[in-house]
């Protein structure tokens, strides 16, 4: 039978974990096609001594769009930098018009994230950052140790270009595989070294499931390193060392 964690034990569990052992779950027990993964975003600051965890919270979403399509002129700015949730991650991106399959992935050159916003989100506890678009203040968010993902880098904002005209609502994401994939508020976002994983609220995952399966994985993924270094072939030790994990979820 499985225990039933509360939100403070799951983050606890998640944070034990790597994004690629998260990623193997949600990909093996799930059948999430990604594994949860979100493409191309790379490391701008890490936290400088994080014990080896993980860095895990609940998507705080917000969306961007230019200030001049005719679409949201009438549209207001929302501040959202002054509302993010205690204990969140911070996921902004583009309106689709503005977003890209490709490298840059977004056709703005501005920073829509940097070292002011970064200072209100880290004294309101935010855990981090995904910005899928560009960033700057690269050297102050290192200083900071506060941890922020993105697509690349500017010396320019974006205050006369771009604003942010909504929060807590569902992101859609274009991705260089021409898939499409979602962030919704409140969706767990897991971030490390490896990349950003999120594991959507509407997918129907039974975290203590996914919780046991990669306990049991990791264990097993142990036994077949020491199999390797002791000379015997990959091949022959997965298929007999995961035949345990094959089990489980029949």
């Amino acid at each position: 039978m499985y225990i039933k964690r509360n939100e403070k034990q799951l983050i606890e569990a998640l944070e034990s974990f790597s994004t690629c052992d998260i990623s193997d779950g949600l990909l093996n027990v799930y059948k999430i096609r990604n594994g949860g993964y979100i493409p191309n975003v790379e490391p701008r600051s890490l936290p400088k001594d994080n014990k080896g965890k993980s860095i895990v919270g609940r998507a705080y979403t917000v969306k961007y769009v230019s200030k001049f399509d005719s679409k949201y002129i009438e549209t207001a700015s929302t501040n959202y930098a002054d509302k993010i949730s205690e204990g969140s991650i911070l996921v902004s991106r583009f309106s689709e018009d503005l977003q890209l399959e490709v490298a840059p992935y977004v056709r703005p050159i501005m920073a829509i994230f940097g070292g002011l916003n970064a200072t209100r989100a880290q004294y309101l506890k935010c855990r981090g950052a995904v910005i899928l678009g560009r960033v700057r203040d690269v050297r102050e968010l290192q200083e900071m140790s506060f941890p922020v993902y993105s697509y690349g880098v500017s010396s320019c904002s974006s205050n006369s270009n771009l604003k942010p005209i909504s929060t807590e609502k569902t992101l859609h994401i274009l991705t260089s595989d021409r898939n499409r994939i979602s962030v919704n508020s409140g969706d767990l976002i897991i971030m490390d070294e490896n990349g950003v994983v999120c594991v959507p609220c509407t997918s129907g995952v039974d975290f203590d499931n996914l919780i046991e399966y990669i306990e049991k994985s990791i264990k097993v993924d142990k036994l077949i390193l020491k199999d390797i270094k002791e000379g015997k072939c990959i091949k022959s030790s997965k298929s007999e060392r995961r035949n345990v994990l094959k089990e489980m979820f029949k």
